[in-house]
């Protein structure tokens, strides 16, 4: 799959302060690095957004809906004790 980062041109402002606030490059251009974390994370969701503006926008508006953390600690995950990814995934899939 060619590297493809969001463009500047194809982001509304509204939405760019957001990604830019919540979902910065700490190292350099985010254009570059938005394209980087939708390859590793979001390509697999195509089908269901269309495309990268999609995904970051959703994501965005699930993590700042969602308490993970109290979804997390409701399963009896303390945090820096022993879980699996398999445990806190079941937790939060139970609950949302």
């Amino acid at each position: 799959m060619a590297k493809v980062g969001l463009q500047h041109r194809q982001i509304p402002d509204d939405d760019r302060n957001v990604l830019t606030q919540y979902w910065p490059n700490m190292y350099g251009d985010n254009e570059a690095f938005w394209g980087y974390e939708y390859e590793k994370h979001g390509s697999c969701v195509h089908p269901f957004y269309l495309d990268q503006l999609t995904y970051f926008v959703t994501a965005h508006r699930v993590a700042t809906s969602t308490d993970l953390y109290s979804i997390i600690l409701a399963a009896g995950i303390i945090y820096g004790g022993p879980t699996t990814f398999g445990a806190i995934r079941t937790a939060i899939h139970a609950s949302t």
